[in-house]
This record gives structure tokens, C-alpha cells and sequence, in this order.
């Protein structure tokens, strides 16, 4: 039998603290996706010694999106995502866009995210799968490769 092979355009990771060293274990495994938007609230200004047309502010950013996942059945991954789920604690998906980047660069983004609800499935095999709703809690923060000292 074959090995699975994991290829994606981007490599993701989900960890349950900002801080965690990213590596084979904590990335998301064969046909993961993460969708996300980003949501602006908007304000309107009108001004009495204006050309007439109104002026659009963002006033708010927010968001929210999925991440589906197919994990080993024996990982943690998926147990992760239901404790967050249950507890109201903060994970981390780490979009890594630019692995070849160097010092200083930005090599990509991380998101730290709320769940709002789980579905999971279980099939043949070692794997389970299941889908996260979740909203954006903070802004994104930029993965920068360190500089050396």
C-alpha cells in the first residue's frame, strides 16, 4: 500500500498556542482546506462644505470562515478542535505561504480563531475527518522569519 503524499499550494497548521514550532505533526493532512473571509463594517460621513458625495470609513474588520480537516484517528488534531470548541479557548492556523523566505522576510500569516461548531466523521481507515465554523479573534499577525543574532 502507498503512503499517503500531503501537497498543498500552502503548507497550514493548526496548534493550540501562538507560539508552538510548527512541523509534520501539526499540519493538516491529505484535502484540508481553509476558507476565510475578512468583513468590513462600514460608516458613512457627510459633510456640509463637501463636492455632495458621501464619504465610506471602515469602522470594524472581522472574520470568519472554515477549516476542514482529515487527521490520523490515533492524533491530536482533531481532539484539539473539539476542546476548543468545548472550552472557548483559542487555536492557531498558521498559513505558511513563502516557506522559502529568509531573514526578516514574511513567510505568512497566522490567525488566532474561535470555534463556533464542529462536525466530525469517522470512515474506514486511520483517518477522521470533520469541518470547523470559526470567527477571527484579533487581527492577523505576519509570520517573519527570525533574523540571527
Amino acid at each position: 500500500m502507498s503512503e499517503v503524499v500531503i501537497s498543498h499550494l500552502e503548507a497550514i497548521h493548526l496548534t493550540t498556542a501562538s507560539d508552538t514550532a510548527l512541523s509534520d505533526s501539526n499540519k493538516l493532512e491529505e484535502a484540508s482546506a481553509f476558507n476565510f473571509d475578512i468583513n468590513n463594517d462600514m460608516g458613512e460621513r457627510k459633510n456640509l462644505n463637501s463636492d455632495g458625495w458621501t464619504k465610506t470609513d471602515v469602522l470594524f474588520h472581522s472574520g470568519s470562515g472554515s477549516l476542514e480537516y482529515k487527521v490520523k484517528a490515533s492524533g491530536g488534531m482533531a481532539d484539539d478542535i473539539e476542546d476548543a470548541a468545548i472550552s472557548g479557548d483559542s487555536l492557531y492556523v498558521h498559513v505558511i505561504s513563502k516557506p522559502d523566505a529568509t531573514a526578516g522576510q514574511k513567510k505568512g500569516t497566522r490567525y488566532e480563531l474561535k470555534v463556533e461548531s464542529i462536525s466530525n466523521s469517522w470512515t474506514g481507515g486511520d483517518y477522521k475527518g470533520g469541518n470547523a465554523n470559526f470567527r477571527l479573534n484579533g487581527a492577523p499577525v505576519d509570520i517573519i522569519v527570525p533574523t540571527p543574532p
